[in-house]
Parts: structure tokens; sequence; C-alpha cells
């Protein structure tokens, strides 16, 4: 048998480099691909249990990877008289089996980790024993007077800040919960579709929805629509953001639902408001009352919520959403809303959202914990400064 020519050995090393690069190309395709498929479909244990198993073959890969060049491999395969092209495709074939079993192995563990220790896209765990912990959110909002006095739709976010027409306020959810304080009554958020990807108003028939309700409730001061309290791509699609703009929308995007779950919601009916995820999610939460212990269904009495029908939505529209979704549990409202034909422009806000839901519950009960402890502690220092001041005015009288 003939030797090998002297480059195969110079081609086996440059195929571990290109197996690697393509290993890690497809793993990462692959892991982005399966977390498409099974995010509102799966629960994280199936999906941990794929990535091991991929793993597990992976790692067999790598005993190929790691022992095959070697000498004795190497001499063995030439006793055997194995063509050196045919060496280098199994070599190939094992590298490429290897990386794509290291980088699941990775996505598995950072998962696992997620699932035991939690992760950034669930709600921050609150300490009711902390003195400093509290809940509140900063967030921006429009003035009344600037949505009345508008005679075409607002620009986004950034332009209305560099304008000064916006304010930056902060929100007490614990107040907010409770159903005290000015904000409750003060402030207006807006439920609506999105009509293009770039503008969601695009006739200005949402902002005159939006006067012709602030005309009659008085009491609104400030309110909230997305387009223009998130920061925004600008209107050819192009992400000009700055990196403190993308933080503050990550920071409101997680707390938006106890928002909705705690405000004044004004719903901009039409009809393809059924098949949207952000709009569902926000007009079920409308319909929600928060307690301390946990979500139900909002009375008559405890109603936060009112619709307008714009564009062709009839009137009768108004029942059809409340019967879809007032009476629905957490469980159900996430089940429905995990279904695929309720629609999102960017599926990582669904996912995201789904994933804050399930925990939401166990938000709102420390968010009143937070709260029961913070009376406790007022209480107790309006008695230490009660006991405070008769031991003042007793020695006093002794004096």
């Amino acid at each position: 048998m003939q030797d090998w020519p002297w480059f195969s050995f110079w081609l086996l090393w440059l195929a571990l480099l290109v197996g690697l690069l393509v290993g890690l190309v497809f793993a990462n395709l692959g892991i982005h691909w399966f977390a498409n498929m099974v995010r509102c479909r799966s629960t994280w244990c199936n999906r941990i249990m794929f990535e091991l198993s991929v793993s597990v073959c992976g790692l067999g890969g790598l005993y190929y990877a790691v022992v095959w060049p070697s000498p004795a491999i190497v001499s063995a395969a030439k006793a055997a008289q194995w063509e050196w092209w045919a060496f280098l495709s199994v070599y190939m074939f094992a590298s490429l089996l290897c990386c794509v079993g290291a980088v699941l192995l990775w996505a598995s563990t950072r998962d696992l980790a997620k699932l035991l220790c939690g992760d950034s896209n669930s709600y921050t765990q609150i300490d009711p024993t902390n003195e400093s912990t509290t809940v509140s959110q900063d967030f921006f909002f429009v003035p009344r007077h600037v949505v009345l006095e508008a005679h075409e739709t607002l620009p986004r976010m950034q332009e209305l800040r560099s304008r000064g027409w916006l304010k930056k306020r902060s929100v007490d959810l614990v107040a907010a919960f409770k159903a005290k304080g000015d904000d409750v009554q003060e402030t207006l958020f807006i439920s609506h579709r999105w009509e293009s990807p770039l503008v969601p108003d695009t006739q200005g028939e949402q902002l005159r929805a939006i006067q012709q309700h602030l005309r009659k409730a008085t009491h609104v001061k400030w309110i909230w629509y997305d387009f223009w309290c998130l920061p925004q791509r600008n209107t050819i699609g192009n992400d000009d953001r700055s990196s403190q703009d993308l933080a503050d929308f990550e920071r409101m995007l997680k707390a938006i639902a106890d928002l909705y779950l705690s405000m004044r919601v004004l719903i901009l009916l039409d009809l393809s408001y059924f098949g949207r995820f952000w709009t569902l999610l926000e007009a079920w939460c409308a319909m929600k009352s928060v307690t301390a212990t946990g979500l139900k269904t909002a009375m008559e009495r405890e109603r936060r919520f009112a619709i307008a029908c714009i564009h062709n939505a009839p009137s009768s529209l108004e029942a059809t959403l409340v019967d879809l979704l007032a009476s629905k549990s957490l469980i159900e409202a996430r089940s429905m809303l995990a279904q695929p034909d309720i629609v999102v422009t960017n599926a990582k806000d669904k996912e995201q959202m789904l994933r804050i839901l399930e925990s939401i519950e166990a938000h709102v009960k420390q968010v009143f914990k937070l709260g029961l402890a913070e009376e406790k502690r007022l209480e107790a220092r309006e008695l230490e400064d009660q006991a405070r001041k008769l031991r003042e005015e007793a020695a006093q009288l002794e004096c």
C-alpha cells in the first residue's frame, strides 16, 4: 500500500478547524430553530432533555475527534488499507458531531441553570423583610394636553423626548395594586394593534379615538402608548436606539403587565385585535383584579377598562372580547396566548411574556407582602415616635 500523500495530515488538521466552524454554525441554527418550535408548546424540561440527548451523541463524537488522529489509529487505518480521503471524511463527520454536542451541552446547562435559579425573563424576586426593597418602575408618559392638541399621529418616543413632550414618572406598584394613590386615577394605558410594522396608527384613527376618550375622562393626566413611550426603531426600520434606550426598553417591557393589571386601560378594538398576542394579553390583564391571594376576574364595580371600536369593528365586538377573556384563568389565558394563531411581530416578546405569566401570581403576592411589611414598619415607627414623645414629656414634667 502506498503511503498517504504528505499533505494529507495538514488536511486532517484543517478539517478539524472547518468542522469546528461548521459545527458551531449548524448548532447555533439548530438551537434557534428548536427554540422557536417549542417555545410555546413545550416545557423547559422537554427542551433540556432534547439538548442533553443530542449532547450524549456529541460526546461520542468527542472521543473520535480526540483519539482518531493519534498515530496508533492512523497506523491501523493504513493497515486496513483505508484511503486517506476516507479517513479524512470520517474524521470531519466526527468533529462536526463533537461540535454540535458540545454546543448543545452548553445550551442545556444554561437552560438548566435558568430553570433552577430563574432567568432575566422572569420577575425579580422580592424580599418583603428587606427595608430597602421597593417595588416601583420608572416609565415615560405623554401629558394630556400634548395628545389633545395633536392634529396628526405623534412621532416615536425619541422625538417626543427631544421635544420635551414626555414626562418620566415613577409608578409605585404596591399603591397601584391596592388601587391607592393618584397614579391609578390619572394614568391611562392604551391597548391597540400596530397597523404596520413601523407605524401603529397609519390613518390617525387611533389618535382620534384616544382624544375622544380623554374629553370624557377629564381626570386622566398621563397617557401611555407604546410607540410614544417606549424607544422605537426609526420609520425606515433601522435600529438607531442607544444602549440606554435598549436597556430602558427591556426593563419597561418586562414590567408592562403590572401596569395593565392595575391602571386604567383604553382598548382600541378593530377586527384584527383578536389575533394579536400583545393586544389579547393587555386586554386580559385589564379585565383582572389583583388581590393578596393572586388574580381574579374583576367585578363590574372594579372595571378599569373602556373599549372604543375603530375602523370596521362593530360595537357588538365589545361583548365578544369580554366573553372571550374576562372569565379565563391564568392557565387558560396562557394556553390560549401560546397557540400559533395568536401572532406577534417579535417571537422573542411572546416567549418572554409567556415566561413572565408563569410567575405573575407569585409576583402579585410578593408585591402585596411587601406592602403589608411596609405598613407594619410604618406602624412600628409611629408607635416608636409616640413612645419617644411620651418619654420626653415625662422627663420635662420631672424637671
